[in-house]
Parts: C-alpha cells; structure tokens; sequence
C-alpha cells in the first residue's frame, strides 16, 4: 500500500531517566531505531481540525511500517525533531503505523 511512497528515513529516540549522586533528576535521549523508512507529511488546517480531539497540538504525520514506537518517544528526521503525540495501527493490520507528531522548534 505505502511502501513505494514511505522515501524517507527515520530514528526513533527513547526517553531514559537517571538520578545523580545528588538527587536530581537527568534526561538523556538515545537512540532506539535508526533508518526505518517513512514518509513524513505536514498537517493541513483541515487536518489540524479533526486531530483536535487529541487534544495536542499535531504538526506533522508520519507513515511507516509497525515499528516499536510509543507515544513517550520522539523521532529524528532530516535533523528535525518530533515528538510523538499519538501512535495508530493503521486499519489494525499491523503493516503501518500512523504516528501524529509535533515538531520541536
């Protein structure tokens, strides 16, 4: 279905959380998946309004093959960053994913 039009690559990052010798809380993001092949796209006004039930702020959705991705994790594209807001099994085949994202400016 997708698979002609998923052009792009992607890295997947994942969230880990340390405490230091002081007490404090430090994040760290590391790789999780590198080059899964995507297509990212732009979300339209249209679009923008019927995602707003996710009550998120959505910029951008990224097709791809199932993956091990969830909603706490961010993706690295073309050296932009996205963080995931929302994750859906499209058409619950599990061949591809729907990921709703938002770009970190």
């Amino acid at each position: 279905m997708f698979d002609g039009l998923l052009n792009k690559t992607m890295t997947t990052q994942r969230r880990t959380v340390s405490v230091s010798d002081i007490g404090s809380d430090t994040e760290t993001w590391a790789d999780h998946l590198t080059g899964i092949a995507c297509r990212v796209q732009p979300v339209s006004g249209s679009e923008r309004f019927s995602l707003e039930r996710y009550n998120t702020r959505i910029t951008h959705v990224i097709y791809c093959r199932v993956v091990d991705v969830t909603e706490t994790d961010r993706v690295i594209f073309d050296s932009r960053t996205f963080e995931v807001r929302a994750v859906r099994n499209m058409d619950e085949q599990d061949s591809f994913l729907t990921i709703m994202a938002e770009e970190l400016k």
